[in-house]
């Protein structure tokens, strides 16, 4: 998955504020910020050590 296409889904889901916003928002923040793949696409490996009631704030 690109990029754009995790900022395309956060605008189109833009008042929910449930898990896949949450997951959204930081494999974007990530992508963006941290390193994403050299093809462009998105690093979402880190995804699977996350739990569904996660707080976003408090993410190191």
């Amino acid at each position: 998955m690109k990029t754009s296409r995790i900022v395309e889904r956060i605008v189109c889901n833009q008042d929910d504020d449930g898990v896949f916003f949450k997951y959204d928002f930081l494999a974007l923040f990530m992508n963006t910020m941290v390193e994403k793949n050299k093809d462009g696409t998105c690093k979402t490996d880190f995804l699977e050590c996350l739990d569904e009631d996660i707080a976003v704030e408090n993410v190191n």
